[in-house]
């Protein structure tokens, strides 16, 4: 896996899309739709609550994604917004990139595209 950089972040309609590069050049795009809430953690604020995650990792087999993990226990989010998601049952995602952490809670799993050789 390698290193990957937010390049820009961009939110609509329930929609979170992260364009990703390798600090130079894109290498693709991770997609999470029907988002309830997503939130940028500062690693010093929350390294407490980080250490406690219990996570599955996703596109794991995929060199160039970006470091992906289904959070099973541990969510900052979850904490945060409390009884407001008990009947909602979202499920929370943590994204790391060389420059950024952050916790998604969404209604489907997310997506990565990676960029073939001809689109970048």
């Amino acid at each position: 896996m390698s290193a990957s950089f937010v390049e820009r972040v961009t939110f609509s309609a329930g929609l979170l899309e992260l364009d990703l590069t390798d600090g130079r050049t894109a290498i693709g795009k991770l997609r999470f739709d029907f988002v309830r809430s997503f939130a940028f953690l500062k690693e010093s604020d929350f390294w407490r609550e980080m250490a406690g995650y219990e996570t599955t990792e996703l596109f794991a087999a995929e060199a160039a994604a970006p470091l992906v993990s289904r959070i099973n226990k541990g969510a900052v989010l979850e904490r945060v917004l409390g009884g407001r998601l008990n009947e909602e049952d979202p499920s929370f995602y943590l994204v790391w990139t060389a420059d950024e952490c952050f916790e998604v809670v969404s209604f489907s799993e997310p997506e990565w595209a990676p960029v073939s050789a001809g689109d970048g």
